[in-house]
Parts: structure tokens; sequence; C-alpha cells
């Protein structure tokens, strides 16, 4: 399992996926982080692999001119290529979660998803009748669980490659904004460019020195340059307001005075436009 926590500070927000503390070292079922995500594995143990005869015997008691194959069956059948066994993921219609609302319509693929029963919390995606997504509250905090591993979720369609054209929709960036934004916990920066273009802008956390001199960091994966565009940053209305605020870009090492603004804990600039790194 891949377990992120944000707002590492308050605990505020949890993702996970994969099986969140279901079994032990040993293989056997256990309950550790069930009060965090709401959920369990489904039956006792993890899922036994058949052997390519026993899936190929079990699949032609199973096969029907209707899709509805156990994805196991399929995935002993090759379990050489285990990466190209896709499960799908999709909303609940009728949730009336408040993250569920705030995310809309959506239709995600990925890799390895897993059968668990909720305990607790609310499903907000599914997987052919199986639980997908589950959003619980616990204490002061919130957490989001995903059956399919988050890493490998991309939208659904006939090829593998709309995480790279972005032909569906940012539906996996809508369900964690929505997420994150009803568990009170607001992101760093805000480009204010298109989606397709801002999904390929990386920019890290500030690094701050002995001298209280701030360095953010951007790298841009983007196909071509990107010309200048607002940047909205958190600052904390705590901290000392910046003398000037220098830009280097183009891969140089020559620096360029930006204007810029802060108002109610945000600092705004017209960020100058670079290629890869600035």
């Amino acid at each position: 399992m891949r377990l992120l926590l944000l707002d590492a500070e308050l605990l505020r927000a949890k993702l996970g996926d994969g099986w969140p503390g279901a079994y032990d070292q040993y293989d056997r079922p256990q309950g550790t982080l069930v009060e965090v995500f709401g959920v369990r594995a489904l039956g006792s143990g993890a899922p036994k692999q058949l052997t390519p005869e026993q899936a190929r015997v079990a699949l032609s008691e199973q096969a029907t001119p209707v899709y509805g194959v156990d994805q196991s069956l399929l995935k002993s059948l090759a379990a050489d290529e285990f990466y190209k066994s896709v499960d799908e993921m999709f909303n609940q219609p009728d949730s009336e979660h408040p993250v569920a609302k705030a995310a809309g319509d959506w239709h995600l693929s990925g890799y390895d998803g897993k059968n668990v029963q909720v305990v607790s919390g609310e499903i907000i995606g599914q997987m052919m009748g199986r639980p997908g997504i589950v959003v619980n509250d616990y204490g002061k905090g919130h957490a989001l669980y995903s059956a399919i591993m988050l890493g490998t979720l991309y939208g659904a369609g006939p090829i593998r490659f709309e995480w790279d054209s972005g032909r569906e929709g940012p539906a996996f960036r809508n369900i964690l904004g929505a997420f994150l934004d009803y568990s009170g916990v607001a992101p760093f920066a805000a480009p204010d460019l298109p989606w397709r273009v801002a999904r390929k802008l990386r920019i890290e956390p500030p690094l701050i020195d002995a001298r209280e001199n701030v360095l953010v960091g951007m790298v841009s994966l983007n196909d071509g340059p990107l010309n200048d565009f607002p940047l909205t940053l958190a600052w904390p209305e705590s901290a000392p307001e910046p003398k000037m605020m220098l830009a280097c870009v183009g891969g140089s090492r020559r620096m360029q005075r930006t204007p810029f603004e802060i108002k109610a804990g945000k600092l705004t600039l017209t960020m100058p436009g670079f290629d890869t790194h600035a």
C-alpha cells in the first residue's frame, strides 16, 4: 500500500490504496487502519493465485456471451503479463457526499483492483458493484481510499495512453482536488493555466535558508515552452513580506526582478515564461 500523509502537522487528510493495513507480515487479516480508511479486506486471506490450467477450466465454466468474467481468472491466465490487466472504476451516481458532488461524473481505469468491505465512510466510486473509492471521516481527520492503485489511474477508454493526451478530462485531478478541499487542505501553488498545461507543470515546495530567503523551483514537462502566466503561492500572514522577488529562467543564471502582491495570505505574481526549469 502507498500511504500519503497531507498537512503532516495536523494530519487532516490521508490518501491510501491497495491493502491499507489489511494483512500482517504472516498474510493474516488484521484491522490496523480500518478506523482510518473505513475498509477491510473482503474474505479471509489474500486472493489465491490459480495455475494457468486451473484458470482455463474456471474460465470455461464462467464464460458467457455477457462480459462478466472474474478478473482474477484473467490475471491468472496471463500471470506474466499482469501489468496488462485493468480494472475500471466510475462515480457512485446516488452519492450525496460533498466530495462526490464536487468531483461530478467520471470514469477511470487502473491496475490491480482490490475487493474490500466497507465498514465506515461513504462509497463515492465503484468497480462494477464493488467499492472503488471510499471517503471516511475519523476524529478531526479525513481519509480517501482507492481500491485501484492511485499511481495507475487514467481516463477510461480504448487505448492506454489517455493519461498523456488527457482525452478523458481531468477526472482524477478533480477527485483529489475535491477531497483536499473537503479536508481543508489548500494547494500551495495555483498557476492560471489551461488544465492540460497545468497538469504537466510541477511547482516544488519552498526551500528556506538560514537568512530566510525562499526558493521555489519549477519544472515543466510540456512539449513546448510556457508563456508568461499568473501564479498564486500560499504565504502565511504571520510571515514577513518579501523585499523583492527574482526569477531565473531559460537555463541561465540571469535573474530578473518580478513584481508581486500579497493579500489575504496569498502571494500573486506574473511568472516569466520558461521551457523546462525555473
